[in-house]
């Protein structure tokens, strides 16, 4: 007998998505069975661009109620499983056939897909991960719950028990908490608004008080995030999955607003309660740093860098170059210059667009003189990868951090053959004609055209290799001694 085939709703809800909705349904129509979407009052071409992709288009007046929106789409979906999309998110996955594979399953009533979400950041983009539950069967009892950051996972375990629900081996990519989106669909006051309104009929409601706390957190206005924090933690009972997340934030809004002691008197509360995580190790270690107890500070660090590995980032987005620059802090403190310069050099190679450890480095390398060669700490990234931060840098502001990057390129030029010099040189004289016009001081301009003399030599293939060796060692310690401000008696150099 052949087993019925599972087919699968594609359920969406949708505002002004004309440009995003496309690439979402492009990365699902291998999957879906049918595509169910609920505008919910778009003024552009969306419902357009749905149709397109032949899904079937609803239109719902707005309540100020995600989950009343949503249950609208479920009600409409004939699949025999529903999938979750928002328009500013793509789903990846290796083959639709294991895909389908999750369809056939008689032991699941649920999914839990890992969502990346993009965040804005300095030189580059950071991400930070979470579960949610977006695949589950079409069942008349699972529906979504909440005004905002609703939620079908509480109805799921509710009707079939939490042992109902695992993990899919898919990922959802979702980059709609870029600051420029955030601030261009006024997301913020369209979710405070929402959740003012639901906490007015419903004021002691823990679940609205932590999102209304989360928004003013991801605002940056930690006073109130702490405030109502604190309103919620009285109506809170055990088990509420949103709790680790709410003591994080809640930890961090003490650390931002200074009251240290109110921070420390929670981890006090917390401890016996639950095995601490890697955001709570990570966060005590910056109290206890701040309060000039290293050995404290560095055992919390490193339990938290043990338990980092294998575990869901949360919204605190910890990572190891954060560990490593604090765990260099800490040695630093303890006055072991060449651990301190080693766990910088690891923070910086674990996230090289993160260019803070690269100047405490360049600092200690100035006033502490470690017994680690400079040249132990230039490779720690592709030399196009540094062609680009300092493309980036200010270097009127950054010029010491210009200049050990443009030391870190000559090392790379050293250490390749000529066709690899050759095609890092177009790059490196791109980015120095850029910048040496607009912000290059003295002492950088000399280091720049000590690299272009690095790169001709090493690009010049019938001169004696061991001159040529030798003379570029001889110019990177003048790039060197540029850097550590030691007088090497230059003179202006032209091209």
């Amino acid at each position: 007998m052949n087993k019925k085939i599972q087919r699968l709703s594609l359920c969406m809800i949708v505002k002004n998505e004309a440009k995003t909705l496309p690439r979402c349904l492009k990365s699902v129509l291998s999957l879906v069975d049918e595509i169910v979407i609920v505008d919910t009052g778009s003024t552009d071409a969306t419902l357009s661009a749905a149709k397109k992709f032949g899904a079937q288009t609803y239109e719902y007046a707005w309540n100020d109620s995600f989950s009343s929106a949503r249950n609208y789409s479920l009600e409409r979906a004939t699949g025999d499983w529903i999938l979750v999309l928002d328009a500013d998110e793509i789903l990846v996955y290796d083959s639709a056939n294991q895909f389908k594979l999750l369809l056939d399953s008689n032991k699941y009533e649920a999914y839990f897909i890992r969502i990346v979400s993009l965040l804005g950041a300095s030189y580059g983009i950071e991400t930070s991960e979470n579960l949610v539950l977006r695949l589950f069967r079409n069942c008349p009892e699972y529906r979504f719950s909440g005004a905002i950051h609703e939620q079908v996972y509480p109805s799921v375990i509710n009707h079939a028990g939490a042992e109902s629900v695992t993990k899919a081996p898919v990922t959802i990519y979702h980059d709609g908490y870029l600051p420029e989106i955030i601030q261009k669909k006024n997301k913020t006051s369209r979710n405070l608004q929402i959740i003012k309104k639901a906490l007015y009929q419903n004021p002691c409601n823990p679940f609205l008080l932590y999102s209304l706390g989360c928004e003013y957190f991801f605002s940056e206005k930690y006073a109130e995030a702490l405030e109502t924090f604190q309103q919620a933690l009285p109506f809170i009972s055990t088990g509420m999955e949103y709790i680790p997340d709410m003591v994080i934030k809640l930890s961090l809004s003490y650390y931002k607003v200074g009251k240290i002691p109110e921070m420390l008197r929670l981890f006090d509360s917390l401890r016996n309660i639950s095995p601490p995580s890697p955001e709570f190790l990570f966060l005590a270690g910056l109290v206890s740093l701040e309060s000039g107890k290293p050995a404290e500070t560095e055992r919390n660090i490193k339990k938290c860098l043990e338990k980092l590995p294998g575990t869901p980032a949360s919204n605190l987005n910890i990572r190891e170059h954060q560990i490593y620059q604090i765990l260099g802090e800490i040695y630093e403190a303890k006055q072991s210059w060449n651990e301190a310069v080693r766990f910088y050099f690891l923070a910086v190679k674990s996230n090289p667009v993160h260019l803070y450890p690269l100047q405490k480095i360049i600092d200690l390398y100035k006033r502490r003189k470690p017994g680690l060669p400079a040249e132990d700490i230039l490779g720690f990234c592709p030399p196009h990868q540094k062609c680009s931060l300092l493309d980036r840098l200010n270097w009127q502001t950054e010029e010491d951090t210009a200049i050990l990057l443009i030391l870190s390129l000559t090392r790379d030029i050293m250490l390749s053959d000529s066709y690899i010099c050759q095609s890092i040189k177009p790059a490196v004289i791109a980015v120095f004609n850029r910048k040496k016009t607009k912000n290059a001081g003295y002492r950088t301009i000399s280091a720049m055209h000590l690299t272009k003399a690095v790169m001709s030599l090493a690009s010049y293939k019938y001169a004696d290799p061991g001159y040529i060796i030798k003379t570029c060692q001889s110019l990177s310690k003048n790039i060197r001694d540029i850097l550590l401000l030691q007088p090497i008696g230059l003179t202006e150099l032209s091209d």
